[in-house]
């Protein structure tokens, strides 16, 4: 039942965003394309960027829609918020959770240490081939044709409706454009923010997807990411041991 009311709520928090989406869609056009001419030069304001939006998420959708429910949702919701937050709410009410809460402050921490010391290299000039092959799912990210029906269903947009989608002001949608990007300059990355940003998003997906089949991508990046992740800090650690195998064995 909850489910119901949160589906109604984020059709009108959409409808309430409408006049502030398409300016979420041109900035990161714009920002990307200064990182595409200008890469590291253009490092900061974008990583800055991301660091501010992902705050925004900590209020938007999710903080409005407990303040909503809590005054007209169900009775046994009104409690829950008198209550506190939850740390575990199944379904697409996973957002509304304690769980979710403390894992979008761990991603604003991870983006704010990137901005302050960055390791992330964007010279897309040095990107390698097979990373295009990720471009369907960045742009996935960007058209989102996710709409909450009255009942909980989800009603696809058309593709016209590019610059309408909820990319920008819903979180998945942002965060699997987000995650696509960082795949694209693997394995330039900083690896704290890559392999942390992919855990977070695989909890947060693997709930997501059991009720809305839009957010599979940004599952396959999540575990993509973790995997390759993995894989880049075991290469590090083998050339850091190369370079100075006393670092390694001393405690």
């Amino acid at each position: 039942m909850l489910d119901a009311y949160v589906a109604k709520g984020l059709g009108d928090y959409l409808d309430l965003m409408q006049p502030l989406t398409p300016m979420f869609h041109l900035a990161y056009v714009i920002l990307v394309n200064r990182l595409a001419l200008f890469g590291n030069q253009f490092r900061f304001p974008f990583e800055g960027f991301v660091t501010l939006h992902y705050v925004m998420f900590l209020f938007f959708p999710f903080g409005w829609l407990w303040v909503q429910l809590g005054k007209s949702g169900p009775a046994p919701f009104a409690r829950i918020v008198e209550g506190g937050i939850p740390f575990w709410i199944p379904g697409i009410s996973f957002g509304l959770s304690g769980l979710h809460f403390i894992l979008t402050i761990l991603l604003i921490v991870l983006w704010f240490s990137e901005a302050r010391a960055p390791r992330n290299d964007y010279d897309f000039r040095k990107v390698r081939g097979w990373s295009y092959l990720v471009l369907p799912l960045v742009l996935w990210g960007f058209v989102y044709p996710f709409r909450p029906g009255e009942q909980g269903e989800f009603v696809f947009l058309s593709y016209t409706g590019l610059w309408s989608s909820p990319f920008g002001v819903l979180m998945n949608p942002t965060s699997t454009f987000l995650l696509g990007l960082l795949t694209f300059i693997y394995p330039r990355v900083n690896l704290k923010l890559f392999i942390g940003s992919a855990s977070v998003f695989l909890m947060i997906a693997l709930v997501a997807a059991r009720t809305s089949p839009l957010d599979w991508p940004m599952a396959f990046l999540a575990g993509l990411n973790l995997l390759l992740g993995f894989i880049l800090a075991i290469k590090r650690r083998k050339a850091i041991a190369a370079e100075k195998p006393e670092a390694i064995a001393s405690p």
